[in-house]
This record gives C-alpha cells, sequence and structure tokens, in this order.
C-alpha cells in the first residue's frame, strides 16, 4: 500500500502542476488552448482527490487504505472524464461557431458579398449633405449610411 500512496501522490502533483500551468498561462485566442483551459479546472480537481486519497492510503488505518484508493481513484477517473467531456462539448461548438461565421459570408446577415439584399429608401438626415431623394440603399447596413451613395 506505501507504493500505491506514493504513485498517488505523484499523480496528484503532476496533475495539479498541468492543471495550474493551463490557468496561469495567458490566453491566446489558439482554439487548442481554450480547450485544454475547459479542462484545467478538472485537472486540478483531480489532483486534490488524488492527493488527498493518496494522503489517507499512507496515513490512515490499514483497514481503510484499500478502500480509500478504490474510492480516490475511481473519483478521479469520473472527474476526469467529466472534464473531458466538458471540453469535448466545447470544442464542438468552437467548431460549428467557426463553420457559422465561415459559411454566413461577411456581413452575417448576407447582401455584402454578392449575394442579392432587400432594398428600403433611405432618406437623408439633417447633416447628410444630399438631394432630399436618396437611392435606394441595400437594408444590410453595409452602405454609406445615409442613402447618399
Amino acid at each position: 500500500m506505501l507504493i500505491m500512496g506514493v504513485l498517488c501522490l505523484v499523480a496528484a502533483v503532476v496533475s495539479l502542476v498541468f492543471g495550474v500551468r493551463t490557468l496561469v498561462r495567458p490566453l491566446t485566442g489558439d482554439p487548442e488552448q481554450l480547450v485544454l483551459r475547459v479542462v484545467a479546472p478538472a485537472q486540478v480537481a483531480v489532483g486534490v482527490i488524488l492527493g488527498a486519497g493518496g494522503a489517507l492510503v499512507l496515513a490512515g488505518p490499514s483497514s481503510m487504505a484499500l478502500l480509500a484508493l478504490i474510492i480516490s481513484i475511481t473519483g478521479a477517473l469520473a472527474t476526469l472524464a467529466a472534464g473531458a467531456w466538458q471540453g469535448a462539448r466545447y470544442a464542438a461548438r468552437l467548431s460549428a461557431d467557426a463553420a457559422a461565421a465561415s459559411g454566413g459570408g461577411c456581413c452575417g446577415s448576407g447582401g455584402c458579398c454578392g449575394e442579392p439584399a432587400p432594398v428600403e429608401e433611405a432618406g437623408c438626415g439633417s447633416g447628410c449633405g444630399c438631394a432630399d431623394s436618396a437611392p435606394a440603399e441595400p437594408a444590410t447596413g453595409c452602405g454609406s449610411g445615409c442613402g447618399c451613395g
């Protein structure tokens, strides 16, 4: 049991180091880093769970050592699986958002990139400097803003 307790403590330290290192790094906007940052709290929790289990195995009564080892390893694996699942959901959401942004055109609602846009009459404001009857402008907001062409 001594070896298993020490292995739990080593795994706890490794998990804590990776989790904390990921959390303290500055954000760069890299999608891979963002997904790792989502998983990092689960890594820290795994480190705490394994640390508590390893300490209990080493310092606790021998009759409880095996039970503490089983519970801590099972809890750590379940926590890590839940964190990985959350990271995978976040990665899927990021890729879906990226696909929607690339397929949506430059204006999001269409009309700027050669797609037909609805036309509405735009009147000139007081500081526009054009005639009273302004030409029609796309309703997407991609024109000059005052209807003056």
